[in-house]
């Protein structure tokens, strides 16, 4: 074994919890940053706090490792060095809260693969996520594995600690797995901007694969405060702009919203091959580890709400691979070893959950309402709730056929998704399962033996075919089904262009109601932008 290989397996299989003390390290405090939001990050220098130049075997010994404490506790650390070192250098780092009980080891090398190009011509080691610590101790090794410092070495900290984490944000003690929005998670979106300007605007590509990757992180963390960290990283030390996964989930199987845009946003996850693909990221053990049942469904789940017009146990092609499997992971694109022995093993039981979850929710997003749509209740009885959920006191109960308008949700409940609608004299919750979109706010359409016209109250409304309410997410392509759609300046608007049947769209914002019906803002191409009626769009299959 060679002592490079020697380094990490040492790092990798090292006892946990050894004390060991700071005696002959070199140990500097590092430099507090102020700073109020959510997330917080200073680096440490190695060259200004230390002053080494260069780290050599003295009497054939490795040199002492070097420890630093951070101003607040952070939780997440990552090395940043000179391009001008040899590739393949490798960095052993612990952490502590006292400075006198340390953490396994972990070795730390290059992350090879970035999603995107970095800001600065420098190497950038993989981010490590750990439980909050104040003390970071650390040696270096060249590409032989002889301890060598590292030109411009320099530690990223990251404290995200200060915003909620995934068990506090619900109240309710619901342990059931959650989908959690980038407001959810507390990204801050003005880390996406530069002098008012987005820093990596969204583009688009219809989704054919689904690549999974896996954090670097020794043992489980709450998925809230990793993703803020991780969001930091990308955005800000690497210059990104933005958080380069499309999706994260953690090892309770929550999901968290990933690259701003919506459906079908171009990524930052695997160089060569972001377009078409929908990159996750499972926050579970690093060195090969298999994640845990609930985080393996938490992941199907993710990829199946992009994946559910492709066939999850099929090949397509991608650029220059002829025939990739439509879920696959980082390792089936590129030489890196993400996501590991583990994950890679556990990939045709991923196929297969996610082929179930699809054919469970056979038309998931396409059938969900947004406030200002006009519903009506599909049978008589329906339980008017104070609140989304079955624990909430029943105010009224409607009538088959009832008309009401969409007011707010949805909210997930009881395994149920909820919506306030609001009526002629009355407001609160139903679940969507009761109801069906109308064309006009007041009126309901029905067809019945070839006549059409209100519906009835009563008994004579069975039998009714009430039009679904077409819904597309952002980013998702779309086709015209109607010839000469009209192309407006706003929903209503004035008309900019005609579109032909057939033609392609790509959602690019979210819907709103007009006149009874759902207006989208597209992207024509060929620089032309506007709104069109929901009605005459369908997905591309």
């Amino acid at each position: 074994m060679s002592r490079r290989a020697a380094i990490v397996a040492v790092a990798a299989s090292a006892g946990a919890g050894v004390a060991l003390t700071l005696s002959g390290m070199a140990v500097r405090p590092a430099a507090a940053q102020s700073d109020t939001r959510l997330t917080r990050a200073c680096r440490w220098v190695e060259a200004e706090e230390v002053g080494l130049a260069r780290a050599e075997p003295v009497d054939g010994r490795d040199p002492a490792p070097i420890a630093f404490q951070t101003p607040w506790l952070v939780n997440a650390v990552a090395p940043i060095w000179s391009s001008k070192e040899r590739a393949g250098a490798i960095i052993e780092v612990s952490f502590s809260t006292d400075g006198a009980t340390w953490s396994d080891p972990v070795a730390i090398t290059e992350d090879g693969d970035s999603g995107r190009a970095d800001r600065d011509n420098r190497r950038h080691g993989q981010l490590v996520l750990t439980d909050p610590v104040r003390w970071i101790r650390y040696r270096t090794f060249n590409a032989d594995g002889g301890a060598a410092s590292l030109r411009g070495l320099a530690w990223e900290y990251i404290d995200a600690n200060s915003g909620a984490g995934a068990a506090a944000i619900d109240g309710s003690g619901d342990a059931s797995p959650r989908d959690f929005t980038r407001a959810d998670w507390g990204a801050d979106e003005s880390l996406r901007y530069q002098s008012g300007w987005e820093y990596w605007p969204p583009e688009y590509a219809p989704v054919t694969h689904v690549i999974l990757h896996h954090s670097e992180s020794a043992n489980h963390r709450d998925g809230m405060i990793a993703v803020r960290a991780i969001y930091y990283w990308h955005a800000v030390t690497r210059g990104w702009g933005d958080i380069g996964y499309n999706a994260v989930v953690d090892h309770l199987g929550n999901v968290y919203e990933g690259r701003a845009g919506g459906e079908g946003v171009i990524g930052g996850h695997t160089q060569g091959y972001n377009a078409g693909t929908w990159g996750i990221l499972a926050l579970a053990s690093a060195n090969g580890a298999s994640p845990a049942p609930a985080g393996v469904r938490g992941i199907a789940r993710a990829a199946a709400g992009v994946a559910r017009w492709l066939d999850p146990m099929g090949e397509a092609p991608l650029d220059d691979i002829p025939a990739l499997p439509v879920i696959c992971s980082h390792q089936d694109v590129s030489p890196e070893a993400c996501p590991g022995e583990g994950f890679a093993a556990l990939l045709p039981e991923l196929r297969r959950q996610v082929a179930e979850v699809i054919e469970r929710n056979a038309a998931p997003e396409m059938l969900s309402f947004i406030p200002g749509d006009p519903v009506a209740t599909t049978t008589e009885g329906v339980s008017l709730r104070e609140g989304p959920g079955l624990a909430f006191r029943a105010k009224t109960t409607l009538s088959a056929a009832e008309p009401l308008v969409v007011a707010g949700g949805p909210e997930t409940s009881d395994g149920l998704t909820w919506y306030e609608v609001r009526g002629a004299s009355m407001v609160g919750w139903t679940a969507a399962d009761y109801l069906v979109a109308i064309s006009t706010p007041g009126q309901v359409d029905y067809a019945v033996g070839g006549m059409t016209g209100p519906i009835p109250d009563g008994p004579d409304a069975e039998g009714i075919v009430a039009r679904p309410a077409t819904r597309f997410g952002t980013g998702a392509t779309v086709e015209v089904v109607e010839a000469d759609l009209n192309l407006r300046t706003a929903p209503g608007g004035e008309v900019v262009a005609t579109l032909p049947v057939g033609s392609w769209l790509v959602i690019t914002g979210a819907p709103e109601a007009h006149d009874g019906g759902a207006w989208f803002p597209v992207d024509a191409g060929d620089g032309r932008e506007g709104w069109v009626s929901g009605e005459y769009l369908k997905p591309v299959e």
